[in-house]
């Protein structure tokens, strides 16, 4: 059977697909951002998926991971994300390190710790705290904004915090809840000013938090030399296998008495990031914003067809439906619909069903993600479709 000049170029276009596909690896940029709030520097680590730069209509969650001085925490959780379960699912991974100016001692404790007031913290600790809310402004007002411009994202965030910087992404949901998502606090401080953390996190409203948002917490061997750990844990443990409050979210609290305060930090995130991409993650890909925003989508197509579809993952996108949502033919090889939509967007085109679904310059096969501007247009062009290849 003779084939067509689409279907050959189609094929081809699979062939350099694949080939590309190996050919790009992930990689790590490293920049040094220049925070106003906490007028520092810091180095910041961000790691890209393979085919991050040719899958240009794709978008990615975020994981950001403290203490990235420790460049083995950063390097582990991309590592075992891709590593953990077999979903097709890649994510921008974000480390953040320690201010270099100083002792690191003080600069973490600086960073991850509130103003203290008790003399028994305050002797503990000395001047080495005080600066989490600054710390809690740059990451919310500088870093994630510069990160959400210069790389395309999702709005999911999950943090990961080993010890003190456990503690800071807990305090960060009870200050800033909307800032992230998901929770992996591995081995976290919570008896630090009389349990201030563990009686804050039992009394934070958790209707704040989207259904389904993950929290893990862990611990390890801490009570058998920081004793006043273990009854915070204990408390924190029990509300956390009791209480209704958490009924709407996915939490965990793991414990790993057998290893130590540090080297838990691999068992205890191996678990959560595997609970996590069990468990929530194809809940949370049905999450959507509350408000639409109205945008035009225009499409080119490779030759002169009657009719095209948009299918997507809300009620103005079919919620899938490959045959309901035509769009409008406004010359011979062009399609254009104006429509309201939530963030974020996840769409294909069709002629009707999935059978003859397109393929888009750029897409490599996967959905088409966008984060809606109002009153933009998106424009994408269509090389073949699924049926000119049988």
């Amino acid at each position: 059977m003779k084939k067509s000049a689409l279907t050959i170029s189609l094929s081809l276009l699979l062939c350099f697909t694949l080939l590309a596909q190996e050919a790009e690896m992930a990689a790590t940029d490293q920049i040094t951002f220049k925070s106003e709030i906490l007028n520092q520097e810091r180095e910041i680590l961000i790691y890209t998926p393979p085919q991050y730069s040719q899958k240009i209509h794709s978008r990615y969650d975020v994981f950001y991971v403290f203490d990235a001085q420790n460049r083995s925490f950063f390097d582990l959780t991309h590592s075992l994300i891709r590593l953990s379960h077999g979903l097709p699912k890649d994510f921008i991974v974000v480390g953040i390190s320690a201010y270099q100016g100083m002792d690191q001692d003080y600069a973490r404790n600086n960073d991850f710790l509130p103003v203290l007031k008790t003399e028994r913290s305050k002797k503990r600790y000395g001047p080495y705290s005080g600066n989490a809310d600054n710390f809690l402004a740059f990451i919310h007002d500088e870093l994630v904004p510069y990160i959400d411009e210069t790389y395309r994202t999702l709005p999911t965030r999950t943090a990961v915090g080993h010890s003190l910087g456990g503690s800071f992404i807990l305090y960060s949901m009870l200050n800033s809840p909307e800032l992230f998502q998901n929770y992996m606090a591995i081995s976290p401080n919570f008896a630090f000013e009389d349990d201030y953390l563990a009686n804050a996190f039992m009394g934070f409203d958790f209707e704040k938090l989207n259904e389904g948002a993950f929290i893990h917490v862990s611990s390890a061997d801490e009570k058998n030399y920081w004793q006043e750990w273990g009854p915070a844990y204990d408390k924190v443990e029990e509300f956390m296998g009791k209480s209704e409050k958490l009924s709407h979210l996915n939490t965990h609290f793991q414990k790993y008495p057998d290893y130590d305060h540090l080297n838990a930090f691999v068992p205890s995130l191996s678990y959560a990031i595997k609970a996590y991409l069990i468990e929530s993650l194809g809940e949370q890909e049905k999450w959507t914003s509350k408000d639409s925003k109205e945008v035009t989508i225009t499409v080119s197509v490779p030759e002169e067809t009657e009719e095209l579809f948009v299918a997507g993952n809300q009620d103005s996108l079919g919620n899938w439906n490959p045959g309901e949502v035509k769009m409008e033919k406004i010359a011979p090889r062009q399609f254009q619909i104006t429509l309201e939509v939530k963030t974020p967007v996840r769409m294909k085109f069709t002629r009707g069903g999935w059978e003859n679904q397109a393929f888009v310059d750029g897409s490599f096969g996967d959905n088409l993600v966008i984060n809606p501007k109002e009153g933009e247009t998106y424009n994408y062009t269509i090389l073949g479709y699924a049926d000119s290849q049988q």
